[in-house]
């Protein structure tokens, strides 16, 4: 499927087939589960909640697990004596980054993460936030999210640049980054 019609299929509440990442950390139960319901708490809220630690993380992700009849509800941990709040959010968002759709680029299927946390646009925080549905602004967000990642890859594995294909890989991304970019 395109991802303009992912996109139009995830507005108009069809279903979209969600799959685990391709290293297969979340089962495919878990990222069905997490796909659906954070896609329908979007279209509903319009937001996930605010990310951001004095926000409370995820709270409309995590209230709506709380109910035991929800299909988050089993994923999570709800001993308080082994789990607490703060271990559900790590919980919620280590589901949501494994959470993939696919999608047809240059005529060839890619597997692609179908949420991405995102600086919300209109200001309220941090936010997790359908791929399909990223703006402008969020999209030079993730831009320069993916420009300070490639500079901390840089400059922890400079050091193994004596091995040839690390030193390869190394100058690559100092490719990728421009001369004297220093975005860490």
């Amino acid at each position: 499927m395109s991802p303009e019609a992912l996109l139009q299929a995830s507005q108009s509440g069809e279903q979209v087939e969600f799959l685990p990442d391709p290293a297969g950390i979340i089962s495919a139960e878990a990222a069905r589960d997490f796909g659906t319901e954070v896609y329908r708490i979007f279209r509903e809220h319009g937001t996930t909640g605010p990310m951001e630690e004095g926000d409370k993380a995820l709270n409309i992700v995590l209230q709506e697990a709380s109910d035991p009849s929800s299909p988050l509800h089993k994923h999570l941990e709800w001993d308080d004596s082994i789990a607490g709040h703060k271990h559900r959010l790590d919980q919620c968002r280590h589901y949501i980054r494994h959470v993939y759709i696919q999608v047809i680029h240059r005529d060839k299927p890619q597997m692609v993460r179908a949420l991405v946390s995102v600086i919300q646009s209109n200001g309220n925080g941090r936010s997790y936030k359908p791929i399909l549905l990223v703006d402008t602004t969020e999209q030079e967000y993730l831009v320069k999210s993916a420009r300070q990642e490639l500079a901390r890859w840089r400059k922890r594995y400079e050091v193994y640049s004596h091995l040839d294909e690390i030193s390869r890989l190394v100058r690559g991304v100092e490719g990728l980054l421009g001369e004297g970019c220093d975005e860490a």
